[in-house]
């Protein structure tokens, strides 16, 4: 199973990024949209699908992979919110095949 963090979840044409900019903000969410996208418990079999699917979608900066035994974690970074949020949508869609 593939486990997002849900705070990059947001429907693109309701983000206003513009919003978020000041961290010293005392009513800021702790839970404002980002543009970075993370991703856990993804099995190490199915790394080259997952950095094909996240290098694919359009505003797509860098990406950070780390594994301990047989499990992922994955932080894709895009160039806003608009852009992760689409990402996140899309690959919340797909489906990884592990390798036994």
């Amino acid at each position: 199973d593939i486990l997002i963090d849900q705070q990059t979840v947001a429907k693109p044409n309701k983000i206003k990024p513009q919003q978020y900019e000041s961290h010293s903000n005392a009513n800021t969410s702790l839970n404002a949209p980002c543009s970075t996208i993370f991703l856990g418990n993804v099995h190490a079999s199915t790394r080259s699908q997952l950095e094909h699917a996240l290098q694919s979608r359009e505003g797509f900066l860098r990406m950070k992979i780390s594994q301990k035994e047989d499990s992922l974690m994955c932080w894709a970074d895009y160039q806003n919110t608009n852009f992760s949020a689409n990402a996140l949508l899309q690959i919340r869609e797909m489906q990884f095949t592990a390798s036994p």
